[in-house]
């Protein structure tokens, strides 16, 4: 089961729910368990064998359809804190797929869903908010990211966790003003009635993390994305007194159904169940 989930990219109660679902539909159990195995019962003895013609019919179809389509290009627009979780699925994915010119290009997490909109990018993922603009257009939830605060190794904060009152205190390092982890924060520093003593433009998160380590201040940013940070002991990282700090990393994509074939498989691979049931992955 681990292994096939491993191979589909789903989750192991996925399978287990597909083969439930086959189950009833060939109207007989096809499987049994032994000895921690599964083995096969006289039905899916039967079954097994047209599965696989199924199987390698899918595959000559499939063939079939790249060679008659020949070389495609798909762009991606990524934004910064979606890097680290995106871009490793994405070159797996270009060496599955070497007749796909699949391309990778920054975009501000407030500008994906226009890009995606004007088509600059064929679709993007972002970590802007929901209401970051964009008609027609289909959002997905690929994960939820809690927003960190990032110091210096040696800054004196005693704790792992910042009260939401130190950071009117503190010196922030900030991300560009169209990055979807700031505008989350601007907003509920807003509502919070907080304004910090000093901010600094950065740019990025990268210049943000960077002048961090230096002991310029403190930065927000997407756990994920600061953890090798924290990891090479640049930074440290601390977790913020209020629950809403969290990144949303967006899959923004046209209808699905009106994508190509080789964006629909690109977005089957950041989300394996586009165009059926969406689940976070």
């Amino acid at each position: 089961m681990t292994a096939a989930a491993d191979h589909l990219r789903l989750t192991q109660p996925a399978v287990s729910n597909r083969l439930k679902s086959l189950e009833t539909f060939a109207e007989a159990p096809l499987y049994r368990r032994a000895g921690g195995r599964l083995v096969l019962t006289e039905a899916g003895e039967r079954l097994l064998p047209h599965a696989r013609a199924v199987a390698r019919s899918l595959e000559r179809a499939t063939s079939a359809m790249n060679e008659s389509v020949g070389p495609t290009s798909v762009t991606v627009g990524v934004c910064e804190a979606a890097v680290p979780f995106v871009v490793p699925r994405l070159a797996r994915l270009a060496e599955q797929m070497p007749d796909c010119d699949v391309q990778v290009v920054h975009e501000e997490g407030t500008s994906v869903a226009q890009a995606v909109t004007v088509g600059r990018v064929d679709f993007g993922v972002t970590a802007a908010g929901p209401d970051d603009g964009g008609d027609n257009l289909e959002r997905r939830a690929l994960l939820v990211d809690e927003i960190v605060v990032a110091m210096a190794i040696d800054d004196p904060h005693p704790g792992l966790v910042v009260q939401l009152s130190e950071l009117a205190e503190a010196t922030i390092l900030w991300q560009s003003r169209s990055s979807g982890v700031r505008c989350t924060v601007d907003r509920a520093l807003e509502e919070a009635g907080i304004s910090p003593r000093r901010s600094i433009e950065t740019g990025s998160a990268q210049a943000a993390l960077s002048a961090t380590a230096a002991g310029l201040g403190w930065c927000f940013a997407a756990r994920t994305f600061a953890a090798p940070w924290q990891q090479a002991q640049s930074v440290r990282l601390c977790s913020l007194e209020n629950p809403d700090f969290y990144a949303h990393i967006e899959l923004v994509t046209p209808p699905v159904a009106t994508l190509s074939r080789p964006q629909r498989a690109i977005v089957e691979a950041l989300y394996p169940h586009s165009g059926r049931e969406w689940v976070s992955a």
